[in-house]
């Protein structure tokens, strides 16, 4: 791409080009953070140090993805591409905390760590009388690449890594002021490490808080007013990765009704971007992704052309919209959380006992046969329709690394909730939705299990209010929200030349409104539409943009025009100044 020596490949990129970014994150995910604190270590983090230099000298590494990394794409090439495409640089480094391994440097031996983001700082802006200034030079680029954002961690919980962030954001702050710092609020959209996070960002006076959250597209139309009432003081969000589970056309949909709810937020929300960015078809472990790709073509999904069309109108400045006579939204689902109650023992052996179900909205107490499992297993406890009641039981991990798994409001294995107690690498205690298989963290919270110890656990569902308890106190609360579908989802902002109105119809039917542009005489526009796909439909090698937009003119003698919106379409107007 653009004749860069080691740059590149010319078709991806500009896929990535066509995007208009603003800024890129990198390296990104986890592989930042996952691996030993010695840096010489084919295990070891991920280092900026390592990734600059000739490229035959840099040292390969094992990365938590399960595949050999060269460090060929190293931080010089990375900020090279981002001024190619026009994007600010936004890179991450780890903060010597490896929550995978739960591997933490001492307190005491951090300023290695810390010397290197401040290095990194010198490298990327630094004059050629600084020493890494003078390394960039010498590899070719005079010019400062002003970097403007450097954020510290990925998806980080636990004290250790608040303790060390600390540490970090006082060095950075007292050398490079300028600097704007992001912090981490863990994986997960809510629960205590989230709050931790961004408590901890607002002691410190953090620029941005770093949020990840990988969901169901039920969940995010039960959110779309995430961020309505969050204060303009204090960090701003950094939405680092967020996507709803799958590439097509009706994930691609939701998510723009979603966005609508981001850039109506700009006074809370700083940054925001889709992850993840690229998968090699010939090796995926991870779906969904934007753009698609093998050794010899590209493709970008039902999501990418979202992306695209948002990127590609976005002004400077928020507008006012004023609306009426809108229908008034419609909520999907039951207000209880009805079903199957069973429990599992995860990647373990394990006895429960002392198990019952307490109806209490009418008082009735069933009590069930104690359980035991011997290398994981499951059974059906019983099935539920109540507005209110409890599942009590006790459990006692035999053996095994992991612990217990409480499913209920189970109508099907791919449409439940469940309860983790011990989940993941047995560090947590999660309440998570799954939609059609698709699932989405409720609450979380750190826990692990131990085996031979005894945990009363409680579970309480209160129409779609959910509270669980060990060993009697509170270890999670959620609330299930249930899908909203509004009549239609809408933003608008404008810059020197355009005024940029989104509209997102999530119905099966289209929608009449009339739009007034109030300060132009008529109107002059490109629009630009998505719609007339399956919601199942999806890109791919053979129909690479099955699913993409379309742009028209159009024109009006006054400013204001009626227009219909097709069924489950996403539109953008960009109308001339």
């Amino acid at each position: 791409y653009k004749n860069r020596k080691n740059g590149m490949r010319n078709d991806i990129a500009e896929m990535l080009a066509d995007l208009k970014p603003k800024f890129m994150r990198f390296p990104g995910g986890c592989l930042i953070h996952d691996g030993t604190l010695n840096s010489d270590d084919r295990n070891s983090m991920y280092r900026w140090k390592n990734t600059i230099g000739a490229v035959t000298d840099r040292p390969s590494r094992r990365n938590n993805w399960r595949y050999n990394q060269s460090l060929g794409l190293g931080y010089f090439e990375y900020f090279q591409f981002c001024e190619d495409i026009g994007a600010k640089p936004l890179p991450v480094l780890p903060a010597g905390y490896n929550p995978h391994m739960e591997q933490a440097v001492p307190l005491d031996e951090m300023q290695e760590w810390i010397d290197d983001a401040l290095d990194l700082i010198e490298f990327a802006n630094g004059t050629a009388d600084t020493k890494w200034g003078k390394i960039r030079c010498d590899m070719g680029h005079t010019e400062p690449f002003n970097l403007e954002y450097l954020a510290v961690g990925n998806e980080e919980v636990g004290q250790g890594f608040w303790d060390r962030y600390d540490l970090f954001h006082k060095a950075i702050k007292e050398k490079y002021p300028q600097i704007k710092i992001i912090n981490s609020a863990g994986p997960f959209p809510q629960g205590g490490e989230f709050e931790r996070g961004w408590n901890n960002a607002k002691k410190n006076s953090s620029d941005l808080v770093d949020e990840h959250y990988y969901t169901s597209p039920e969940w995010m139309l039960a959110n779309c007013h995430r961020y309505d009432n969050m204060p303009s003081d204090g960090p701003k969000v950094f939405l680092g990765e967020y996507a709803s589970w799958g590439n097509t056309y009706y994930n691609a949909l939701i998510e723009a009704a979603y966005m609508t709810g981001l850039e109506n937020n700009a006074h809370a929300i700083g940054l925001v971007c889709y992850a993840p960015l690229l998968c090699n078809v010939d090796y995926i472990n991870w779906q969904p992704d934007m753009i698609w790709f093998d050794n010899h073509r590209v493709y970008g999904s039902a999501n990418y052309y979202v992306q695209k069309m948002f990127m590609n109108c976005t002004g400077s400045d928020l507008l006012d919209v004023k609306h009426d006579g809108f229908d008034k939204p419609i909520t999907l689902g039951s207000d209880k959380i009805s079903g199957n109650i069973e429990i599992e023992a995860d990647r373990c052996s394990a006895k429960f006992y002392d198990i019952k179900i307490i109806d209490i909205a009418t008082g009735n107490v069933k009590t069930y046969d104690n359980l035991s499992f011997s290398n994981g297993g499951k059974a059906v406890i019983d099935s539920i329709n109540s507005n209110h009641y409890k599942v009590e039981f006790t459990a006692k991990r035999t053996a095994g690394d992991k612990g217990f798994r409480l499913f209920f409001g189970k109508s099907d294995d791919k449409n439940l909730i469940q309860w983790f107690i011990g989940g993941w690498q047995n560090q947590d205690t999660e309440v998570n939705a799954q939609v059609n298989g698709r699932g989405s963290c409720l609450d979380h919270n750190i826990f692990s299990v131990m085996t031979g110890q005894e945990y009363k656990l409680c579970l309480e569902v209160n129409g779609r209010n959910i509270t669980t308890y060990i060993n009697g106190k509170t270890a999670n609360t959620a609330i299930d929200k249930q899908p909203v579908m509004e009549e239609l989802y809408y933003t608008a902002s404008s810059d020197d030349n355009n005024i940029y109105i989104k509209a997102v119809n999530v119905r099966d039917t289209e929608i009449t409104s009339e739009i007034c542009v109030e300060g132009v005489n008529g109107i002059n526009a490109n629009v630009t539409e998505l719609s007339g796909n399956s919601l199942d439909d999806i890109n791919d090698f053979d129909n690479p943009k099955k699913v993409s937009p379309k742009t028209s003119a159009l024109t009006a003698v006054s400013n204001t025009f009626e227009y219909t919106f097709p069924p489950q379409s996403v539109t953008i107007f960009t109308v001339q100044k």
